[in-house]
Formats: structure tokens, C-alpha cells, sequence
């Protein structure tokens, strides 16, 4: 229980709140309702259907183990968090598609309702707090991990994100509040950190939006611009702490062997770089302009950087953060609003050369 929290105190919170809630789930159920029909597609038929690792809750401790690769083939990634999902869809429901929907679903009316309830923390504007949600349950970017279930990384790493968020916010926001209750949130976000980044590693990007946050919506109003930066620079080191060990066992203690290949194809890193600028802008068009979208998409990479795509991308990049570090004083949400697209996007630039995808619209 968190200290000094009592029952009057949360239901005086959340009343304000209870019909954007109630409206944010109804507009979800209604766009999403028709995936609980589907069947199993794409990766499912392996990774559920035809998977007998998921169905032995005897193979749970392989979770964390070296073997986890061994036993679960098909996955390149060591995300324990995701598998253990699929022990758990599998225990309640069979091999019955539905149950397995059903749990998407509610990760995404979940995910809303921890962006409305994030938002309105940082800017106390419940309309804009709304609105966001709105705009986030119904954009269609997230039709394939609400849609796909072996998809489910993405909401299941946002849901421990957005925790581990809302409860940092909570310590750092509130100055005044009592020692054990600012303990008990930085602890909470912590663990939650660590939950996130076993369910994807795009969570990596967590401390630096916790640096942009406190930068940006922590500062009060006339102060210097670090000041909220400096007030809390010592709660930093956790988080970067926590990412150190995660790097050392997602890259090396527990690291697929496939992956030894991918990192050494050659030039694979001077391509990346040059074309985590196309990628950048080619997420923020699917995010501004969600038209043609595609489970499957083609990139095409540059080779050279006089390339005519590079370029362009360079200066769209360039323009934007202009922008936003010329409104970092006068306009700090506008500001944390065009940084928090870049530094979330960093962990799927493909900077570290993998096999995966170059561009997915679930990442």
C-alpha cells in the first residue's frame, strides 16, 4: 500500500476521472470488438498454436535461463515477460483465438487509460488529457499489435512503461510529499522499468523521456531551465543502472546466437546510420498521415549520403528540433511532445544492426 493513501483519498482522486474512463473504453471496445472474431495469423500458428513450450508451465524456469533460446526456437529476442503471456492465455484459454484477443484488447484499453491518467498528471488539462486518449485508442498504428497477438511486445512494454512513468512522476512532481512515499514511487518505478524492458527492449529509451520529462514539465514556471534536471540528477543513476544490467544479459549473458551473425554483416552499421533519418521521418509520417499502412513494408536503404531520401530526412530532422529547442522556455510541452517521438523511436532506428525488421508499424 502506498503510504498515506487511504481508500477516501482514491475514490476522491478518481471520481473526476471515472467518465473519460468510461468513455475511453467504450470508443476502444467499439473500434477493436471485431478482433475477438479472429483467428490465429502469422506468427501465432508458431509461436502459440504449434508451440509446445508455452503449454508446460514444467518449462517456466527456462524462462531465465540460457535455455530459454533452445526451447522457444522461433524467438530472437529474449523477452520473458511476452512468453510468460502466452503460458498464461494458454493455461485459461487452450487454443481457443478469442481469449488470446481478449487479452489484447484489454491491454490496449488498459494502455489508454494509463496515457489519459499520465497526461492530465503532467498537464492537470483534462480536455487535452481526453483528447490524447481518444486520439491514441482509435489511431490506426496500432491495429496490428491489437490485432495480431504474437504482437502483443508493444502493449505489454507500454503498459510497464507508462507504470513505471506515472509512478517516477508521482516522486518527482510532488516535492512535498512525505520521504516514504517518494521512496516507495521511485522503488515502484524501478521495478516497473525492469518489467518493460524484459516485455521489448524499445523501453531503453525510459531514462532519457524521464531527463526530457523533468526538463520540460518539471521546471517551475520563471526558474532556470536545468533546475528540474538538477533536483533529481541522484534518480537518475537507478534507471541507468537498471539498463547497464539489462544491456549485460539481453547482449550477453542471454544472447542469441544468430545475433553474432547479424552484427557482423558487413557495413550493416554505416548503412543504419544513414538511414535512421528516413526511418525517423518515415514513423512520423505513419503517425501524422496514417495512410497506406501495411503489415509488411519494403524499405528501401541508402547507400550513400548525398542520397536525395537522406537529405531530405536530415533537414525535416533538423527543422523539428529546432523548433523544439527554441520552445523549450515558452513552449516546454510542445517542445516534450516533438523529443519524446525521437528519443521512443531511438531502440528501433536499427543503429544496433539486427535482422529484424528495418520498418514495422507496431514499433
Amino acid at each position: 500500500m502506498v503510504p498515506g493513501l487511504t481508500m477516501n483519498r482514491i475514490v476522491a482522486y478518481l471520481s473526476p476521472h471515472l467518465f473519460p474512463a468510461m468513455l475511453l473504453t467504450f470508443v476502444t471496445l467499439v473500434v477493436y470488438a471485431n478482433s475477438l472474431n479472429n483467428s490465429f495469423v502469422w506468427d501465432d500458428n508458431v509461436l502459440i498454436i504449434a508451440n509446445d513450450f508455452i503449454k508446460d508451465w514444467n518449462h517456466f524456469p527456462s524462462l531465465f535461463t540460457s535455455d530459454y533460446f533452445q526451447q522457444f526456437k522461433i524467438k530472437a529476442s529474449y523477452r520473458p515477460i511476452i512468453t510468460l503471456s502466452y503460458f498464461v492465455d494458454y493455461s485459461l484459454w487452450g487454443l481457443q483465438p478469442f481469449g488470446y484477443h481478449l487479452t489484447n484488447l484489454l491491454l490496449h484499453i488498459i494502455n489508454t487509460l494509463l496515457l489519459y491518467f499520465f497526461i492530465f498528471l503532467v498537464t492537470k488539462r483534462p480536455n487535452l488529457s481526453l483528447m490524447t486518449g481518444i486520439l491514441f485508442a482509435l489511431h490506426p498504428i496500432h491495429t496490428e499489435s491489437v490485432n495480431a497477438i504474437t504482437f502483443r511486445d508493444d502493449l505489454i512494454a507500454f503498459l510497464f512503461f507508462f507504470l513505471a512513468l506515472i509512478c517516477y512522476t508521482r516522486m518527482s512532481f510532488n516535492a512535498d510529499q512525505q520521504k516514504s512515499s517518494r521512496l516507495f514511487f521511485y522503488s515502484a518505478s524501478l521495478i516497473l522499468y525492469g518489467f518493460a524492458l524484459l516485455s521489448k527492449e524499445m523501453a531503453l529509451s525510459f531514462p532519457l523521456i524521464i531527463l526530457l520529462t523533468d526538463l520540460c514539465l518539471a521546471r517551475p514556471a520563471g526558474s532556470p531551465l536545468l533546475s528540474g534536471i538538477r533536483r533529481r540528477i541522484g534518480a537518475y543513476g537507478g534507471f541507468w543502472l537498471i539498463s547497464l544490467l539489462y544491456w549485460m544479459l539481453r547482449f550477453f549473458l542471454l544472447r542469441h546466437p544468430k545475433e553474432d551473425l547479424w552484427s557482423a554483416m558487413d557495413g550493416a552499421l554505416w548503412i543504419s546510420l544513414l538511414n535512421a533519418s528516413k526511418l525517423w521521418v518515415a514513423y512520423l509520417k505513419a503517425l501524422l498521415f496514417p495512410i497506406n499502412l501495411s503489415a509488411y513494408h519494403i524499405f528501401p536503404l541508402s547507400t550513400s549520403l548525398i542520397d536525395i531520401g537522406v537529405l531530405a530526412s536530415m533537414g525535416i530532422i533538423a527543422g523539428l528540433l529546432a523548433v523544439s529547442f527554441l520552445s523549450l522556455r515558452t513552449r516546454p510541452l510542445l517542445s516534450w511532445s516533438i523529443l519524446w517521438i525521437f528519443l521512443t523511436l531511438l531502440p528501433v532506428t536499427n543503429l544496433v544492426p539486427t535482422e529484424s525488421a528495418y520498418l514495422a508499424e507496431r514499433f
